[in-house]
């Protein structure tokens, strides 16, 4: 692990880029309708059982990291978008798009309209994910 000597974030890799801008994760929820964060708080619960993380956030996103990031969150008027990986292409209906970065990375987006959509089927890609990239 490597700590960034400006922002004190650590990171997996020596000299990692970043943004060393720490945004408090509340403020991501300033101007947002209180549904997208209890959408953000059912995913936490739903989350911490099987995965061990920190939460971090800069302007642009909230990341759940274990070592390394595995879930990135960005809250939107209508949706709490989610973007993680796997190691490969799935055509479930939960996912929206799955963008390939290397061989072995794909990234894969959801959007999360309401509580419920924090289901089993999810939760199974969500802990692949964990699984994947932090163990």
């Amino acid at each position: 692990m490597w700590t960034c000597p400006d922002c004190g974030r650590s990171f997996k890799n020596k000299n990692q880029k970043h943004s060393c801008s720490v945004f408090d994760v509340a403020d991501h929820f300033n101007k947002r309708p209180p549904l997208i964060k209890d959408i953000y708080n059912k995913l936490i619960d739903s989350v911490r059982p099987f995965a061990e993380f920190d939460i971090g956030a800069v302007r642009s996103a909230i990341f759940f990291r274990s070592g390394t990031t595995y879930i990135e969150i960005k809250p939107k008027k209508q949706c709490l978008s989610i973007y993680f990986y796997l190691d490969e292409k799935t055509d479930d209906t939960v996912i929206k798009s799955g963008l390939e970065i290397s061989e072995r990375r794909i990234v894969h987006t959801a959007d999360l309209f309401k509580p419920d959509d924090v289901n089993k089927t999810l939760l199974a890609h969500l802990k692949r994910s964990y699984e994947l990239i932090c163990m």
